[in-house]
């Protein structure tokens, strides 16, 4: 229902890393050429240890950019075809 779609809605939010110490979910959507995996470093010591990351990449090594960080990242591409 609209109701029910505008409550999933309102419980995401969209922002900088100002705003991530509560996250349950972080989902990077950065350029391809920038650093992904640095990025999860530094976002690895902000969010709480239940925060799960994940990557919108089609190119990139998910698995790589996993080595070294305190939780895995997962994969998910929103674009069709990939």
């Amino acid at each position: 229902t609209d109701s029910e779609k505008n409550a999933i809605l309102d419980r995401i939010t969209i922002g900088t890393k100002e705003i991530i110490k509560d996250a349950d979910l972080i989902i990077e959507a950065a350029k391809k050429n920038a650093n992904k995996k640095e990025t999860f470093k530094e976002l690895d010591s902000i969010v709480p240890a239940n925060c799960m990351f994940a990557s919108n990449t089609s190119s990139l090594s998910v698995p790589e950019m996993s080595n070294g960080m305190s939780r895995p990242v997962i994969g998910m591409h929103f674009f069709n075809p990939a």
